[in-house]
């Protein structure tokens, strides 16, 4: 048996999406809706006539692990936590996912720029509503990892969650993170996993959950087909507590060793 090194291919991913958009229950960019853009706000993404929905993409393109005072809030994060110097030392170098008290606090550093994304994206879903005359469109908030190594899966939906629970005017019914470019590592597993988790505002609206797990499903296999790289194992997990349990374990990593 040798090592070797699997690095997964990255993607473009807004300029992806919208390709799948096209492809997907006649999905349109509203950008191409929209013939008078004069002192328009800025809207939305995409537009599903036949499903209702409204969905804005965000992409979380920095690598908070690469601020230049990212190792100082970890010593912070770990003394807050109440670990000593030796056994910060070890929990960061051991490549284990940190520790979750340490976790909590860093999440504190986090939640702010991720408010700042979803009060940005329910203007956005607010002012496409409006234009489009579809004051009952359903609203999905659609937040994409690029490149944020530095909080695993776990923590970033607590975080979008807490987010979107708090808008005042809130038109985000669901809210999904995904990770199409940044691939995460599970305990007993060689499989380098990404991710699809959903949240709803109304978890008894069976039609939108059953859309965005469709969209879900079509968004991979249009991935598959982009990269040329086939999935090794999907799993869906409709049982919440089943799901977070399995994301829970889970840590980001920029490429994975596997045994042949």
């Amino acid at each position: 048996m040798s090592n070797t090194e699997w690095q997964p291919i990255h993607i473009d991913i807004e300029l992806t999406f919208n390709a799948f958009v096209r492809s997907f229950h006649d999905g349109k960019l509203i950008g191409d809706l929209l013939t008078d853009k004069s002192n328009m706000p800025r809207n939305a993404d995409y537009l599903f006539p036949q499903d209702d929905v409204i969905c804005e993409l965000k992409c979380l393109e920095k690598n908070p692990t690469e601020s230049k005072d990212w190792a100082a809030r970890i010593g912070r994060a770990f003394r807050a936590a109440g670990y000593t110097w030796g056994e910060m030392v070890r929990a960061t170098f051991s490549g284990a996912p940190l520790p979750e008290k340490v976790t909590d606090h860093l999440t504190r550093w986090l939640r702010e720029s991720i408010r700042s994304v979803v009060k940005e994206g329910n203007r956005q879903l607010r002012a496409s509503k409006k234009a489009l005359g579809r004051p009952e469109a359903k609203g999905v908030l659609l937040i994409a990892n690029d490149n944020n190594y530095g909080f695993g899966p776990m923590a970033m939906l607590r975080v979008i969650g807490d987010a979107a629970a708090r808008l005042p005017d809130n038109h985000v019914d669901a809210t999904v993170y995904f990770t199409p470019n940044v691939f995460h590592r599970a305990p007993n597993s060689d499989v380098a996993w990404n991710v699809w988790s959903p949240q709803y505002r109304d978890q008894t609206d069976e039609k939108l959950s059953e859309f965005i797990n469709e969209l879900g499903r079509a968004w991979g296999a249009f991935v598959e087909l982009t990269t040329g790289q086939p999935h090794v194992e999907r799993r869906e997990m409709p049982n919440v507590n089943e799901a977070h349990e399995h994301v829970s374990s889970m840590h980001p990593v920029r490429r994975l060793g596997r045994q042949e």
